[in-house]
């Protein structure tokens, strides 16, 4: 990823939440499919001596169906997460770079002004360099939470 500057950054931030969203809600439908095969599967335990042989196997079959469908999207959607969760690494990364240069780039400034100031020269603070630090920050943070939330999505679509 080239180095990019905050708005970039928030937006490539923006476009992964919603990659992630969709994830999640993709887990969410099948988790509710697993558990109405789960359920259907007990209703079956229960009749199955009341039934055809053939009508039985037929369940069993559509309801295996179901738990592989699921399992198999699960984990094709956790590759995918996967994808996700290494550019988010890589923002983090860059956001980090960024936030480290604003940090140097605050101190060099504090170091220049103390200097003028000792030689009676006022020099006044760049509050873009403070501005800087404030945003790296607050996006590293939304990053990380990011990253987590992606983390548990990917496990539990590995888990399906």
């Amino acid at each position: 990823m080239a180095n990019k500057n905050i708005d970039d950054r928030k937006k490539t931030l923006d476009g992964l939440q919603d990659k992630i969203e969709k994830k999640k809600v993709r887990l969410d439908q099948l988790e509710q499919a697993k558990s109405e095969a789960r359920e259907q599967r007990m209703v079956l335990e229960n009749f199955e001596a009341q039934m055809d042989d053939d009508a039985a196997d037929t369940l069993w079959s559509e309801i295996n169906e179901v738990y592989e469908r699921v399992s198999e999207e699960g984990k094709e959607l956790s590759v995918e997460m996967v994808e996700e969760i290494t550019e988010l690494d890589s923002l983090k990364e860059e956001t980090q770079e960024s936030l480290d240069a604003a940090k140097e780039a605050q101190a060099a400034e504090h170091q220049l002004i103390e200097s003028a100031k000792a030689n009676g020269i006022i020099v006044p603070e760049s509050k873009n360099i403070g501005q800087n630090i404030t945003d790296n920050t607050s996006l590293l943070s939304d990053i990380q939470k990011k990253m987590q939330e992606a983390n548990e999505i990917s496990q539990k679509l590995g888990m399906l």
